[in-house]
């Protein structure tokens, strides 16, 4: 009797641990699922934080374009208002090598000047004219142009350091004048820095130290 109370007994306790061991393998298959749904939720979390993270940086990086392309547009009237009058004579002149583009540049002073152009065959700018703010007033500084009857010729330059240099000569003698500007500060006019004579297209070293301006860069409109 007591043999089979004890044999009850072990029975009793194997069965208890197997549940046991069937409870642990139930709670250990719930918690890796539990785990699992937690990883996952953090993942996609992760994700749509990412997401929402590139959203907004590409949203800032538009408005931000939009903003400057409205700033662009804005400044561009401005001038367009203050060499309104210039703006209208060119852009009807009609004669050989006239100006088809405008651009406007800040030269040194501060305040944008007009430069007028035209397109070659490739699409290169050629610079034709420069006018500046004289006191509110748009005034010529400076151009280039070729002539086919007279054969005069002419060629400004703009320096990045602010300076404009301008030569005048005729193709068959190559004789000319040469010019060096720089608008004041005050936009109460132009000084002219020096002024040479030159014989046989032996223009003045007026650009070694000097970088020239890339005009290609320009925002160019067209008349």
């Amino acid at each position: 009797m007591k043999k089979l109370g004890i044999l009850s007994l072990v029975v009793c306790v194997t069965l208890l641990f197997s549940a046991c061991q069937k409870g642990n393998k139930l709670n250990q298959g719930n918690i890796e699922r539990d785990t699992e749904k937690v990883v996952e939720a953090k993942t996609e979390s992760s994700q749509t934080t990412v997401s929402t993270s590139s959203e907004i940086r590409q949203e800032a990086q538009t408005t931000i374009a939009e903003t400057s392309e409205v700033a662009a547009i804005e400044s561009n009237r401005k001038w367009e208002n203050a060499y309104a009058w210039s703006l209208e004579q060119i852009g009807s002149d009609q004669t050989e090598g006239h100006a088809t583009h405008y651009a406007f540049y800040d030269i040194d002073n501060g305040s944008m000047e007009l430069i007028t152009g035209h397109a070659g065959s490739d699409g290169q700018m050629f610079l034709a004219s420069i006018y500046y703010l004289k006191s509110g007033v748009s005034t010529y500084l400076a151009e280039s142009y070729v002539r086919s009857a007279g054969g005069g010729r002419a060629a400004a330059i703009i320096f990045t350091d602010g300076i404009v240099s301008q030569y005048f000569w005729h193709s068959g003698s190559g004789n000319g004048e040469a010019y060096l500007y720089r608008l004041r500060a005050d936009n109460s006019g132009h000084d002219i820095l020096d002024q040479q004579s030159f014989e046989q297209i032996q223009f003045p070293d007026y650009q070694t130290g000097r970088d020239e301006v890339d005009i290609q860069r320009f925002d160019w409109h067209t008349f």
